[in-house]
């Protein structure tokens, strides 16, 4: 019996969401899994969707020390990024209209730093990157438009992207490999659906770990200002600690357990096998830091025009 599809939904800016996510990957690849499938576009390769995020983090970071310095803000820099969202766009807006777009980047740090070590250890097990998103749906540039335009644009492609994510799932799955998915929690709805008329649903375990906020809202708000449903079959539970996130993790390894029907699965988990010796350990792509000029065109022109 081949493995379930493990789906984790998640709001991109959620990190202690995606340290739970961290945490369940080594477990899983015990498991056997080895696909690790990320919401990015499917022609990217896995060097190329290591480089993405890396140049995410470069760019976030790069962004975080221009604003600061162009505000003449003198607290240290991780003090400014967990200053409360709303407290961060107001000042923002001293410096561009889009002041929201800019603190909403910056939020996303945490998350990306995250995503990018738990990758990197994923291929240092043995395990695989692969995409499963349209190409041609991303991505509304959030630098150029506001978030309303940027909330809408998502919408219009969202019903074709969710078809499109199901079937390349699909396509995953029938490479006889454990797979895992990794996707906004805007999809998961509609991914589901699709999935379910692909006769598939009954092969997925769905996850949705999350804190009790995001940004300055708690969670239900902001399900409910996006218009976003969580089907009440996904399993879903707070993490905003250690001790949530272990009572997460034992909710997941009975369901898995009833799943595949199997032992409990605490006690099959096993260590990670050792990497072959001959291979070194990958690191993070190097990627050469692009001139100042070249990587802040955009936002020279952003500040002068009034972004």
């Amino acid at each position: 019996m081949s493995k379930p599809i493990i789906i984790y939904a998640e709001s991109h800016v959620d990190a202690p969401a995606r340290k739970a996510f961290a945490k369940l990957l080594p477990l899983l690849r015990a498991q056997g899994y080895s696909r690790l499938c990320l919401e990015e576009g499917s022609q990217h390769t896995q060097t190329e969707m290591l480089s993405i995020i890396d140049k995410t983090i470069a760019h976030i970071e790069a962004l975080i020390t221009q604003v600061m310095a162009l505000l003449n803000i003198t607290i240290p820099k991780d003090v400014f990024i967990n200053l409360p969202f709303q407290q961060l766009s107001t000042m923002l807006r001293q410096i561009s209209p889009k002041g929201e777009n800019m603190a909403f980047e910056i939020k996303m740090l945490h998350s990306h730093k995250i995503l990018s070590e738990a990758a990197i250890t994923w291929i240092n097990s043995g395990g695989t990157l692969h995409t499963f998103d349209k190409d041609d749906a991303l991505q509304t540039d959030v630098r150029k438009n506001s978030m309303l335009e940027v909330r809408r644009e998502a919408q219009k492609t969202l019903e074709l992207r969710d078809h499109f994510m199901g079937s390349q799932i699909k396509k995953q799955y029938e490479s006889g490999e454990g797979v895992i998915v990794q996707m906004g929690m805007g999809h998961l709805a509609g991914v589901l659906k699709n999935l379910d008329q692909l006769n598939m649903r009954d092969n997925c375990i769905a996850i949705f770990p999350h804190a009790s906020h995001w940004l300055d809202d708690p969670v239900e708000a902001s399900l409910q200002a996006n218009r976003i449903t969580i089907p009440a079959s996904v399993l879903s539970g707070l993490v905003d600690n250690e001790t949530e996130v272990e009572r997460f993790i034992a909710k997941f390894k009975a369901i898995f357990s009833a799943k595949i029907a199997m032992a409990p699965v605490a006690p099959t988990f096993t260590p990670l096998a050792t990497a072959p010796k001959e291979k070194a350990p990958l690191t993070s792509p190097s990627q050469p830091v692009p001139k100042k000029d070249d990587s802040f065109a955009f936002m020279k022109d952003a500040f002068k025009n009034g972004f």
